[in-house]
């Protein structure tokens, strides 16, 4: 199954250096860790959906790719629900990720093997991220 992680520009050489997409909050809770934490990922390769992108920190400037087979993952609303997590929370959560369909979880990290491609926003679209571009995203990390 073909599905996204999008990340910031600061975040990927941290995620370069660990060789893995390590779980974090799942969100659903505003404040609290309500049951495991998580990947987020989406089938959306459109970084408009991810209404959630705008302030400080971009988490659309950087697009992975990762090809992860479907038992790994589940539909964010399924581990929502199983873990008690508020109905009305859920809408905000859906309506700020631009739509619940298209979101997807991973309750264990994801090994780099996994990644598939890696690009960069870029004149509105996303473009091929090189291999001297992530060396010296690595670089950074050091």
């Amino acid at each position: 199954m073909l599905l996204y992680h999008y990340t910031s520009t600061l975040h990927l050489p941290l995620i370069l250096k660990s060789r893995v997409i390590s779980t974090t909050h799942n969100a659903l809770h505003p404040t609290d860790q309500l049951g495991e934490p998580v990947v987020w990922l989406t089938a959306s390769d459109v970084f408009e959906a991810q209404l959630w992108a705008a302030g400080i920190l971009d988490k659309t400037a950087i697009r992975l790719s990762i090809e992860i087979p479907r038992a790994h993952v589940q539909p964010w609303q399924d581990f929502a629900r199983a873990q008690g997590a508020d109905p009305v929370w859920l809408a905000v959560l859906a309506e700020v990720g631009g739509g619940d369909s298209d979101w997807y979880v991973s309750t264990r990290p994801i090994d780099w093997s996994a990644v598939v491609a890696v690009d960069a926003r870029e004149n509105g679209g996303y473009q091929a991220l090189r291999a001297a571009g992530l060396a010296a995203m690595l670089n950074e990390a050091d």
